[in-house]
This record gives C-alpha cells, sequence and structure tokens, in this order.
C-alpha cells in the first residue's frame, strides 16, 4: 500500500490521457465524413469542452497526488510513467497531423490572418498535455531527491529537464526511472 498515492496519480493522469483520446476521436472522426464528402455528422461543443474540462481536473488531481506521494515518502512510479509516455505516442502523432492541416487551412488568402493564432492554440494546447504527463514527475523527483544522500544527480537533472520538451519528454521518463533504478542504495529510510 506504501504506493498507492502515486499510482492512483499516475491514474487520474492516465484518465486525462484517455479524454484527450476521446477528444481527439470527436474532432477527427467527423473531419474524415467531411472529407468524404458525407454530411450529417457533426462535433459538439459541449462534447469538445467536458473533455479538455476532464483532462484539466484529471491533470490537476494527478498533480497534487504527486506532490503529496512525494512528501509522504513513497517509491516512484516509474514504470507506469514510462508506459504512460509510450501511449501518448501516438496522441501526439495525431495531433501534429490536426493542427498541421489546419495551419494549411488558413494559409488562404482570407485565412492568412489566422495563420499565428493557429500556430500558438496548437502549440498551447499540445504543450497543456506534456505538461499534464510530465509535471507530476518532475515535482515528484524534486521532492524525493532529498532522500537520496551523496548520490550523483546528473541523471535526475537531465531527466526532468528533457520532460518540459516535445518527444525528449519519453526520454526523460526513461532517463527518470535509470536515475531512481541506480540511486537505490543511496536512499535514506
Amino acid at each position: 500500500m506504501k504506493r498507492s498515492i502515486i499510482t492512483a496519480s499516475k491514474i487520474f493522469i492516465l484518465l486525462g490521457v484517455l479524454s484527450m483520446y476521446a477528444l481527439q476521436i470527436g474532432v477527427l472522426l467527423p473531419l474524415r465524413f467531411v472529407l468524404r464528402g458525407e454530411s450529417g455528422t457533426n462535433i459538439s461543443p459541449a462534447f469538445v469542452l467536458a473533455c479538455i474540462m476532464f483532462a484539466c481536473l484529471f491533470g490537476i488531481i494527478g498533480f497534487i497526488l504527486a506532490i503529496v506521494a512525494g512528501v509522504r515518502r513513497e517509491a516512484p512510479a516509474t514504470v507506469f510513467s514510462m508506459v504512460l509516455k509510450f501511449i501518448m505516442i501516438p496522441f501526439f502523432i495525431l495531433n501534429f497531423l490536426f493542427w498541421a492541416f489546419f495551419f494549411l487551412g488558413t494559409l488562404n488568402p482570407f485565412l492568412i490572418a489566422a495563420t499565428p493564432f493557429v500556430v500558438l492554440i496548437g502549440v498551447f494546447l499540445t504543450y497543456l498535455v506534456v505538461l499534464m504527463t510530465s509535471l507530476p514527475d518532475v515535482v515528484f523527483t524534486l521532492i524525493e531527491l532529498r532522500l537520496y544522500r551523496g548520490c550523483p544527480k546528473k541523471l535526475f537533472v537531465l531527466g526532468v529537464v528533457f520532460s518540459f520538451f516535445f518527444v525528449l519528454d519519453v526520454v526523460g521518463a526513461v532517463i527518470l526511472h535509470i536515475a531512481f533504478k541506480k540511486a537505490e542504495m543511496y536512499r535514506i529510510i
């Protein structure tokens, strides 16, 4: 039961990820019918808002639980974090394609003024998902490091820094897992 809170944190983050996948399916499925020339399927704005709200809510709960787990000195759930990051790879590929096509759609001379806004909104929303999956690990690691006396912290720093960048966040999760494994002998308590 020692890992219960950090595991609960990861489960809430997973629920946030699943709600973002639901949002992506809800947006891309009607787009598929439109591209084939069919009509009759529209995405509900309430569905989009609900998915975003659930993702934010689950992300905040996961973040708070990661802080509590760090304070309670729980063992890290780095394997779960790595799996979560690998689960997110298809999401980011589809997300990139969606925003790339949306960007190309604004290159119309009548919509060219909207291009910077589309880029900013796309990067902002995608980066929020990166933060939602990375920030609990970063906070937990920073709190947890006080329990490791005398261990080299270079891998921890590298893993934390990588957690804030697209694509490198997956590498950062792997590095944090390796760092925690190597530092187990230095853990006090």
